[in-house]
């Protein structure tokens, strides 16, 4: 649960900078304020789409284990879970449903970036950051190169037709899903550590239990875009060519885990602040 709200946090601000650094360069006073504001915001359709989806699901699975935690005692009014549960299922269809959200995420994407290039995440400007180890920026670099692999075959053989498939165009979304979560998670672990933040440990753990299990994700995402792409040998040379690629080396996630949790248990509640 801890994990998830780290990176969810992570993702939000990340999505809100974005805006605030773009409304800063418009003016109310421009006769063209107002269009030059809604122009800068929806620059960054596809962040706040990837914002909602992800947080809302993610919202929902840590409710759903705050009614497991609860026990039978989970389904009772009389205790706080059972309204959070009930409450929070309406976030993944309001505001644009999460299924409408992924096909926005996924056209706008290959419509503004060729499928590689012109947007954050293609970027390389996040390697340029130091955190103390260079594993996280690794398991990240890793995992964006086997997800634009594929979406770049994508945008190439099929264009925009690729989004009359529903199912490749909702694997295009869950692999950028991921990427922007690891990254943002990631780069923000770093920042806390060059800041010399007191929490800096716990958000490294934190986004190192993430960043693993996304990639294992993105790796089974990947493969799964690949069979909506190509058949016979085209796939047998295609899936090759992802498992040829390296990946990271696995950590103990237990032994993270452990630590994590402690350090709620100690506090009595998520701590960062």
């Amino acid at each position: 649960m801890a994990v998830r709200i780290f990176v969810g946090e992570s993702m939000s601000f990340r999505t809100i900078g974005y805006l605030d650094e773009a409304l800063e360069q418009t003016s109310w006073d421009s006769e063209t304020g107002g269009a030059d504001k809604m122009k800068a915001i929806d620059e960054y359709a596809v962040e706040a789409s990837m914002s909602k989806v992800w947080g809302s699901e993610a919202l929902f699975a840590t409710a759903d284990d705050a009614v497991q935690a609860f026990g039978g005692a989970g389904f009772s009014a009389e205790y706080p879970a059972e309204k959070i549960y009930r409450d929070c299922r309406i976030n993944r269809i309001f505001e644009g449903t999460n299924e409408i959200n992924r096909l926005l995420i996924a056209g706008t994407f290959l419509k503004r970036c060729g499928g590689t290039e012109g947007h954050p995440l293609a970027a390389a400007g996040t390697a340029t950051l130091q955190l103390p180890e260079d594993s996280l920026l690794a398991t990240v670099a890793l995992a964006k190169a086997r997800a634009l692999k594929v979406i770049a075959l994508a945008q190439a053989e099929h264009g925009p037709k690729i989004l009359d498939n529903q199912e490749a165009a909702a694997h295009i979304s869950n692999l950028l899903l991921e990427l922007y979560a690891m990254e943002s998670a990631v780069v923000r672990a770093g920042k806390m550590a060059a800041s010399g933040h007191r929490w800096a440990a716990l958000a490294r753990d934190m986004a190192e239990v993430y960043a693993q299990e996304a990639w294992n994700r993105v790796q089974s995402g990947a493969r799964m875009l690949a069979g909506e792409l190509a058949s016979g040998e085209a796939l047998d040379t295609l899936l090759a060519e992802l498992l040829a690629m390296h990946a990271p080396v696995p950590v103990p996630l237990s032994t993270l885990r452990n630590r994590i949790a402690q350090a709620l248990i100690d506090q009595g509640r998520y701590p960062i602040a």
